[in-house]
């Protein structure tokens, strides 16, 4: 790494005193910029940053970097200022970062490609990470996106779709300082803190994971599935604030955060939802948790009043989900949500929500009354007219009138936002590209000038999924046909159910959530039944009647979105008594098609999913039949919905 030298002619000293004596103090020297592009890698920007060699013949063209050097005049703290102006696709591990830097993504990304680390950040560094998208990295360590041991800040970055065998799938902390602001954590996994894995041991004061107006969801471990805390160091603490945290899972505990042995500070958050108990405490020494929605199957300690002005409520805080993670990869609430103008803005004197000037989106707070509780700051989503029958209400249809009639749990934005152009925007429904690992990050944005609106960006070319089991397919005496790795299952029965007149009669019940797709196939080890479907996605519920059929002597139903699917007691089912004739095929020649989604592959129409398809990709067109289009992907022949592609040429 070169260094800034000041070079003199011998002069006499009396000389030296005067020159230096009529000079104007000499500024501070500017932090060296290095871009990143055609002629500087990502990962040679890195090593100038640090002061070791570059490498490669056609990209050590990089700017050099600043050396700290406390005895220069006036000292220089070796910041570097790497600018990314392109995406980055890994074709090897990046090196480890030892020095003070500033990295502003520009909304571009780094991606592992599933295969590759991404970021080492050393005890001696000192990094800023500004809008960047990290994602699928995977390690067979610690930290598949973000392996941390020295200080890291976050602002406005999205984590997506890493994994480390062991811990932290999105960020490993050990004795670090972590601070995050307004990011977004999905689709990570890990063996403990799919999400956030912090060790806060040593002795060091500045130890500590701060998180504020964040979004952390989907993500899995079988400890901790949003964030696992834990470490001996008695000055270390984590604080929670303005944090949305939902759908995520774990098998052990900690579904949310798995908190041991530290102290835990959450206010004015969300925790709701999650598989696996929302909050669990081991030997925690202090917890509080304030002014909060905290699911009731949190531990106790979660739950409790533990100060002043600290209501902890249970009640369900009516979360709108995400209608499409590449534009808007965020959860907001519904009109008549708990969780809505909930808290004095200038409480305990500081205004602006407790010093929290603006959410995830860089809304500034509050709007309306109050401050709402979790990320997201607004006046609240209207929920749709067909959304009101009571919870006794049930209406008979056929199984294609269901699936035309169920309200779909996502809505379109709202009129405040800027919704994405048509040809960007996949339109709101169970066709979205799922929340797992195939699907492309959203930055965590920024405001439009002036005007408090926000559109995320889309981060990511589509990689090749990691494979994740579906518990759809391990419930004894329940099959499960065309879910996804992203959609969960659950057998439950009594309360669970949600519905007294449901839960009374039910022979079995599984509750289906995460991402469902059209003609998922449910079926129950029973030679007859009936079914009711009750549609979690509002509340009040509401109850449908679902056409039962018969395969193989089991009780079947079709459903199309989450909810709950409940076996009641009824006469055998009969046998289909005829099979549909098959659709004619006809040969194409010149006929192309654009994935507009993920989409499967199948052995035939509507047959077994064999492959996935990347979004946004071209396949050359042989055969169709009905709604569905032969193809190539890479020398593999399948079928693929037309519904879902963008036919060009010769196709009809």
């Amino acid at each position: 790494m070169a260094t800034v030298s000041r070079l003199l002619a011998p002069v006499p000293a009396a000389a030296v005193a005067l020159v230096l004596f009529l000079l104007p103090a000499i500024p501070a020297l500017a932090d060296t910029t290095i871009n990143v592009d055609a002629t500087c890698s990502l990962a040679n920007a890195i090593r100038s940053a640090n002061g070791d060699a570059q490498t490669g013949s056609t990209m050590n063209q990089c700017e050099d970097g600043t050396d700290a050097d406390a005895s220069a005049s006036p000292p220089e703290d070796g910041n570097d200022i790497i600018v990314m102006s392109s995406s980055v696709n890994l074709g090897a591990d990046l090196p480890s970062i030892t020095s003070k830097l500033t990295l502003n993504g520009n909304n571009r990304n780094v991606s592992g490609q599933n295969t590759y680390a991404l970021f080492v950040i050393t005890a001696s560094a000192d990094v800023t990470i500004n809008d960047l998208g990290i994602g699928y990295g995977k390690t067979v360590d610690n930290g598949g996106g973000i392996h941390l041991r020295g200080k890291l800040t976050l602002n406005r970055v999205t984590l997506i779709g890493n994994n480390a065998t062991l811990r932290g799938g999105g960020i490993y902390a050990q004795n670090a300082d972590l601070t995050i602001n307004r990011g977004n954590f999905r689709n990570n996994s890990a063996q403990n803190g799919g999400g956030i894995y912090h060790d806060m041991g040593g002795s060091k004061v500045a130890t500590a994971t701060t998180i504020n107006n964040s979004m952390i969801f989907d993500n899995s471990a079988p400890t901790g599935g949003g964030i696992f805390l834990t470490g001996s160091n008695t000055y270390a603490a984590s604080r929670l604030h303005y944090v949305t945290i939902t759908r995520n899972s774990s098998t052990v505990g900690g579904g949310g955060i798995y908190n041991e042995t530290r102290d835990l500070q959450v206010s004015r958050s969300i925790i709701y939802g999650n598989t696996g108990s929302d909050c669990k405490l081991a030997d925690s020494p202090v917890v509080v948790i304030q002014q909060s929605i905290i699911h009731s199957s949190s531990d106790t300690d979660c739950k409790k009043n533990t100060s002043p002005n600290s209501e902890v409520s249970t009640a369900d805080p009516l979360l709108v989900p995400p209608h499409n993670l590449q534009s808007f990869p965020h959860f907001r609430l519904y009109v008549g949500s708990p969780a809505l103008n909930a808290a004095d803005p200038s409480e305990s004197g500081r205004e602006n929500c407790w010093s929290n000037t603006v959410d995830y989106l860089g809304t500034t707070r509050p709007v309306g009354t109050g401050c709402e509780y979790g990320a997201w700051e607004g006046e609240g989503v209207a929920r749709p007219a067909t959304a009101t029958p009571t919870e006794t209400a049930t209406a008979t249809a056929t199984a294609t009138q269901v699936q035309n009639a169920l309200i779909q749990n996502d809505e379109p934005p709202p009129e405040d936002e800027n919704p994405p152009p048509e040809d960007e925007d996949p339109p709101p429904g169970n066709n979205d590209p799922p929340p797992g690992n195939n699907d492309p990050p959203g930055s965590s944005g920024s405001s439009a000038s002036g005007s408090g609106k926000q559109r995320a960006v889309s981060l990511f070319a589509t990689p090749t999924a990691l494979p994740r089991a579906s518990t759809c397919l391990t419930l004894e005496g329940i099959w499960v046909d065309g879910v996804t790795q992203w959609t969960q299952c659950q057998r439950v029965s009594g309360y669970a159910i949600g519905n007294a007149e449901v839960a009374a009669a039910a022979v079995d019940a599984v509750d289906v959530w995460g991402w469902v797709l059209p003609n998922t196939k449910i079926c129950f080890f029973a030679a007859g039944g009936s079914f009711k479907f009750i549609d979690t996605g509002f509340i009040p519920r509401v109850v449908y009647d679902l056409p039962a059929y018969s395969q193989n002597g089991m009780s079947c139903a079709i459903i199309d979105r989450p909810g709950i699917l409940a076996l009641q007691p009824g006469a055998p089912v009969p046998q289909p008594t005829s099979t549909p004739a098959p659709r004619p095929r006809r040969d194409l020649f010149s006929c192309m098609v654009r994935t507009n989604y993920i989409l499967n592959l199948r052995a035939g129409p509507g047959g077994d999913v064999i492959n996935l398809v990347p979004w946004d990709v071209t396949l050359t067109a042989m055969e169709k039949s009905g709604g569905w289009y032969k193809v190539d992907y890479h020398g593999q022949q399948g079928w693929v919905s037309a519904d879902l592609v963008e036919a060009k040429g010769s196709c009809d």
